[in-house]
């Protein structure tokens, strides 16, 4: 009699943790936003104004916190100039605000400019959501705002 007891309880005991497990993995779905973005990003660097086209690519997410990779094209339109940036990203914050910040290279197609590309800034983005807007401070766009679509 008291083996089947013991099996009853432990088979109870074991449905009851998953069932946690379950409920936990829901809850921090809330806060998963999507894998992958793109955006435009302008803002007033040291002598020109770009104009870049960004896709970011989430690498890992945490309860709060999330590390991703961006790439982007170009142009400074006063110069005609073809520019590129590649950045490590990483953001603080849980459900729509996050602080930014970004560490990477900035660079012209032509090989006159190659600088560090630094980022400071604040993310709107909503959990589940697909707009994101962005503005922020940094080296070289002394300030800059973004707008975006996630999927």
């Amino acid at each position: 009699m008291k083996t089947p007891l013991l099996l009853l309880t432990f088979f109870f005991i074991s449905s009851l943790a998953y069932a946690q497990e379950e409920i936990t993995a829901i809850e921090n779905n809330k806060n998963i936003q999507a894998k992958n973005l793109i955006y435009v990003e302008s803002g007033h660097a040291i002598i020109a104004l770009p104009i870049v086209f960004n896709y970011e690519r989430k690498l890992k997410q945490w309860d709060k916190s999330q590390l991703a990779i961006s790439g982007g094209l170009g142009i400074l339109p006063l110069y005609g100039y073809a520019i590129g940036k590649v950045n490590m990203k990483y953001l603080m914050g849980s459900k729509s605000h996050h602080f930014e910040t970004g560490l990477g290279l900035f660079f012209d197609f032509e090989g006159d400019i190659i600088l560090p590309d630094i980022q400071l800034g604040y993310r709107y983005q909503k959990p589940k959501g697909k707009l994101m807007f962005k503005v922020g401070t940094g080296f070289p766009q002394i300030i800059s705002a973004g707008l975006g679509w996630g999927f």
